[in-house]
C-alpha cells in the first residue's frame, strides 16, 4: 500500500515571548507522531529551548556544529543538519542566529575591489540602494527557510516551525514558510499578548499582499489559562473577536497553567513525557484532537 506524505507546514508564531510556542510545538509533534505521522521540527528561536528539550541543543560556544545558522547563511543545506529524535526529526538552532541579518548594501570588499574605479563604485552604490535591489534582497533573505523546506517536504507529514518572540528575519522566514500550511497562534490572557496578536495580524496582512498563496491561520490557542477569572473571560471574548477578524477560530480547548511547563526543558524531554497526567498535558491531548478536526475541515479530508 502506497503511503501518502502530507507535507504540511505549521508555524507557531506570536511576537510576544512566554506564550508557550515551544511547549505547544513539542506537544503537537509528539501527539502527531503517536498517530503515525512523520514529523520534522525546525527551530528558528536562538534561545534553543526546543532543541534542549529534545536533547540536541547546540551549545552557546559551539560555532562548528551545523545548525540553521549555517543554512540561513548559505553554508549548508537543511537536509544536512537534520537530527533524528525519539518522536520527531530536528533541525536545530544556534545562538549565532541572533546576528542573522541581510548584508550591507555596499560591503568593504565591494569598496576595496572598486576603489580605483569611481564610476563603477558609484554605479554599484546606485544599484545596491535602489528600491528594486532592496526588494530582491528582502525577498531572498525572508524566504530561505521556505525554499529549504521544499527540498525535504516530501519526507514529512508535518513540519513544525518554532519562531522567536520578535519581528525579525527569522520570524519572517517562519511565516513565509507557512504558505505551505498554516500559522498556529498561542496566546494568553494578558494585554501584551493581545498587542502582539494585533502586530502579527498587521504583519500577515503585509506579507499576504505579496504572496501568491496567502498565509492562513489555523487558529488561536489560549495557553496558561486560569479559569473563573475576569481577565480570562475578558480576553477569551476579545480573542474570539480577533480570530473572526483574522479569518480563523479560537480553539475551544484551553491549556491550563501548570508548573510543569517551567520544568520539562531542564529534564531534557517534552511536557507530555515529563508530566503525562498533568492538567496541561491532558489539555494538549484534547487540543491535538481539535487541531486535527480543524485541519480536516480546512483541507477537506479526514485527519485522525
Amino acid at each position: 500500500m502506497e503511503v501518502t506524505i502530507l507535507g504540511i507546514v505549521i508555524t507557531l508564531a506570536n511576537q510576544k515571548g512566554g506564550v508557550a510556542k515551544t511547549t505547544t510545538g513539542l506537544a503537537l509533534a509528539r501527539i502527531l507522531s503517536e498517530k503515525g505521522y512523520k514529523i520534522l521540527t525546525i527551530n528558528l528561536d536562538p534561545q534553543r529551548n526546543l532543541d534542549a528539550a529534545l536533547g540536541y541543543a547546540v551549545s552557546r560556544r559551539d560555532l562548528q556544529t551545523p545548525s540553521l545558522f549555517h543554512v540561513l547563511t548559505g553554508k549548508t543545506e537543511l537536509k544536512q543538519i537534520i537530527k533524528h529524535g525519539e518522536f520527531c526529526d530536528i533541525a536545530p538552532a544556534s545562538n549565532q542566529m541572533y546576528g542573522f541579518s541581510m548584508p550591507e548594501g555596499l560591503t568593504k570588499a565591494d569598496y576595496e575591489q572598486n576603489k580605483d574605479n569611481p564610476e563603477k563604485l558609484l554605479e554599484l552604490v546606485h544599484e545596491r540602494f535602489s528600491a528594486k535591489y532592496q526588494a530582491q534582497m528582502n525577498y531572498k533573505y525572508t524566504h530561505i527557510i521556505e525554499e529549504q523546506i521544499k527540498t525535504v517536504i516530501n519526507d514529512y507529514d508535518f513540519i513544525i516551525v518554532d519562531t522567536n518572540p520578535s519581528l525579525s528575519l527569522l520570524t519572517m522566514n517562519g511565516l513565509n514558510a507557512a504558505s505551505m500550511g498554516y500559522v498556529l497562534v498561542p496566546a494568553y490572557a494578558e494585554e501584551t499578548s493581545r498587542e502582539a496578536i494585533l502586530e502579527l495580524h498587521d504583519t500577515l496582512f503585509a506579507l499576504n499582499s505579496n504572496q501568491i498563496k496567502p498565509i492562513k491561520i489555523i487558529g488561536i490557542l489560549m495557553t496558561k489559562y486560569v479559569s473563573n477569572t475576569r481577565a480570562a473571560r475578558r480576553y477569551e471574548k476579545y480573542l474570539t473577536k480577533m480570530a473572526d477578524k483574522m479569518g480563523t477560530v479560537l480553539f475551544k480547548t484551553k491549556i491550563r497553567r501548570s508548573i510543569s511547563v517551567t520544568e520539562y526543558i531542564e529534564a531534557k524531554t517534552d511536557l507530555l513525557n515529563y508530566d503525562p497526567k498533568g492538567n496541561a498535558s491532558l489539555d494538549y491531548r484534547a487540543f491535538g484532537e481539535e487541531f486535527l478536526s480543524r485541519l480536516s475541515e480546512l483541507e477537506g479530508k479526514h485527519f485522525g
